[in-house]
């Protein structure tokens, strides 16, 4: 039977399989439903889940107040959320 050492490549493809791992457990944790409390508030569009259901929202710092097209939801009090999906290619 022959032997079998590692070489140099087999060391790279291990850390580039932990560097998959790594970055698709962060993916699998940022495409989770969220404490709202821990949304960014950088103006920028994310999903949030309200009484109403899912929706698209940004916070908005003029107003203090989740924003949805030109309808406020502070009243509707989104309780989580996650970030949107990248789009289709």
């Amino acid at each position: 039977m022959t032997e079998w050492y590692p070489t140099e490549n087999d060391e790279k493809i291990n850390d580039l399989m932990t560097q998959l791992r790594e970055a698709k457990a962060e993916i699998d944790r940022l495409m989770k439903w969220q404490k709202i409390e821990t949304a960014p508030r950088n103006g920028r569009d994310i999903l949030i889940f309200n009484k109403n259901g899912v929706e698209i929202a940004w916070w908005s710092d003029i107003g203090s107040e989740w924003c949805h097209q030109d309808m406020y939801l502070s009243i509707l009090n989104p309780t989580h959320w996650m970030p949107l999906p990248e789009p289709p290619k």
